[in-house]
């Protein structure tokens, strides 16, 4: 019976270890928090708490007073974004988190970075620096963006007798007008120096935790280099591409050109030509794309279409794009890279059934357009041939990201909106998002609402930058896909969208910064979409519900010592007959 007992009560500490653990004090950072008055932005602090327990990924959230902006949407991805970059294991705690203050405060996106950093402390039991904050929006790869009202927020440091700031990259240099803070432009850092805060810049969430913990859980990036089967396989699409450029421009040749005429083509193929030299080739692949627009279009005005033959094309051509979508359809989705060739396809197609409602009326851009776009989704469709890990992509999942990535793309847009009011295309995008969703097209909800969160995000990145900075943002954009990228080859998750606008996105840095900026944005976004989905697992381990294991340790534990104390007990029993007389 005592045994049974021992057995019983050992189980049970086993068992309720991990709320023995949960008990202990919850983990806290200041906030730097920003508060309207009378139009202009007024610094003050806030305190975040985080308590973790034993759970399944659950996140929530208490504030007060309630914030401007729904910060619930931050504070989970957030969340995903410290567990991803460090490849913690989250699956099975959930998160409370709390944030309380003195005045209603903005909240929303810039409280990202901070929330992303307690999350990491609190999970690898790291110590928190409590002299130290951090103000700036998570984004997707680990980036810290930019927010408003720094300056004023660096006040409300120096008043709570903080020491260092941690502010995003590129915003060093503030100009106060943009504020309405007062005029011309000030040094953020020697401004933290006059009232002994130190004020660094930092670009991802590695460095931020350094700040905080002393520790750098990344000590080095994986190598960056492109996967060589994507490679060949983009080659293979500009290559049909600028082949088709080659077969319209001779096409063309037949009729007489006029020297702007030659000039265009000569300077687009120019383009396209040199991108593929410098192994480019999906900057090749738009170039030669954008050429055989304007090469068709011209090609019909010089044959002087009639209506009846650009209404017969475009009856054909809707009936070969309706068999090629069956046809795209029917397939079976398991890789992050069908997801996004899946989508890649049917947004071309979308796009080229659109051109052609305008060209039954006689609109020949638009028919050219149409055209050129459904050859661009078949070239696109090599890619379902690329290989990676197999993920599980059921409609409940596909639709449940499609869900998230949309409230994380409207939380954005109503961050956009209390700084750059009148911005209405982000909307639109959402809508167009949300439209997919109630059609049940998951895997374009989930691509478009992506894309209206990037745009979002690049409006953003340029709040309180000076055009001077914008280079040194740019580079720590481009060196925060790199990473992401890297992780995704090794995860065999290849972003196919996300290499694809992130090669576009270097070839533009150098003469278009402002395209570089939305096209490193939408890299970042198309980069990270694994973390909205589960890995399938095809062997046994897949029965196994990983929750439960302190559990079962615990009771093989307790038998374990239980016999033992049984044997011990049999043991004693035979020794005390053995020395009887």
């Amino acid at each position: 019976m005592k045994s049974v007992i021992v057995f019983l009560l050992f189980t049970l500490v086993i068992i309720l270890s991990p709320s023995i653990v949960a008990s202990a004090e919850p983990f806290h950072m200041t906030l730097l928090a920003a508060q309207e008055l009378n139009s202009t932005l007024i610094g003050s602090t806030a305190d975040l708490y985080l308590e973790v327990q034993p759970g399944r990924g659950r996140v929530f959230l208490e504030t007060f007073p309630l914030t401007k902006v729904d910060t619930q949407i931050s504070t989970r991805f957030a969340k995903e974004i410290a567990c991803h970059y460090f490849d913690l294991s989250c699956s099975s705690l959930d998160f409370i988190y709390t944030i309380q203050s003195d005045s209603v405060i903005i909240g929303g996106p810039s409280a990202g970075a901070a929330l992303a950093a307690l999350t990491t402390a609190a999970v690898t039991g790291d110590n928190v620096n409590q002299s130290v904050a951090v103000t700036g929006t998570i984004n997707s790869g680990g980036l810290i963006g930019p927010v408003g009202g720094i300056k004023a927020k660096i006040d409300a440091a120096a008043h709570a007798k903080l020491k260092k700031v941690l502010i995003p990259i590129g915003m060093r240099v503030y100009n106060q007008s943009q504020q309405n803070e007062g005029t011309g432009t000030i040094d953020l850092i020697e401004y933290g120096d006059l009232l002994d805060v130190q004020v660094v810049e930092v670009s991802n969430l590695n460095e931020v935790l350094f700040h905080f913990t002393n520790q750098k859980i990344i000590d080095s990036t994986p190598e960056f280099e492109p996967l060589p089967q994507y490679v060949e396989l983009m080659k293979d699409v500009s290559e049909q591409l600028c082949t088709r450029s080659s077969d319209l421009v001779k096409e063309l040749n037949k009729f007489h050109l006029n020297q702007s005429e030659r000039d265009e083509i000569t300077n687009r193929t120019s383009l396209a030509s040199s991108a593929a030299k410098s192994n480019s080739y999906y900057s090749a692949a738009s170039y030669c794309f954008a050429l055989n627009i304007y090469v068709r279009n011209e090609l019909y005005e010089k044959q002087k279409l009639s209506l009846q033959k650009i209404k017969a094309k475009s009856s054909q051509l809707e009936n070969d794009m309706l068999r090629f979508e069956r046809e795209i359809r029917e397939r079976e989705l398991t890789t992050i890279t069908d997801l996004q060739a899946f989508a890649v396809v049917l947004e071309r197609l979308h796009d080229a059934q659109q051109a052609l409602e305008d060209a039954t009326t006689g609109n020949i851009f638009r028919l050219a357009f149409a055209e050129e776009r459904f050859f661009s989704a078949r070239a696109w469709s090599t890619f379902f041939a690329l290989d990676g890990r197999e993920y599980v992509l059921s409609d409940a999942i596909l639709q449940r990201s499609c869900i998230e990535k949309l409230q994380e793309a409207k939380e954005r847009d109503q961050y956009v909106q209390l700084f750059s009011a009148g911005i209405d295309h982000i909307n639109g995008q959402i809508e167009r998002a949300d439209e997919q969703r109630k059609q049940g097209d998951y895997v374009l909800c989930l691509i478009i609402a992506s894309q209206a969160k990037a745009d979002a995000n690049a409006i953003l990145s340029t709040i309180g930058i000076e055009r001077s900075e914008l280079p040194r943002l740019i580079a720590a954009k481009l060196e925060a896909i790199e990473t992401l990228i890297a992780r995704t080859i090794e995860n065999q998750a290849f972003p196919l969208l996300g290499f694809s606008y992130y090669e576009y996105a270097l070839s533009l840095k150098d003469h278009d910064e402002s395209s570089a900026l939305l096209y490193s944005e939408y890299s970042l976004e198309m980069s990270n979409l694994d973390i909205y989905f589960e890995e399938a697992r095809t062997d046994a381990r897949q029965k196994i519900n990983f929750d439960y294991m302190p559990f079962v340790f615990g009771f093989f534990l307790g038998l374990a010592v239980a016999s033992f104390v049984v044997f011990l007990r049999r043991k004693k029993k035979r020794n005390r007959k053995a020395t009887k007389p």
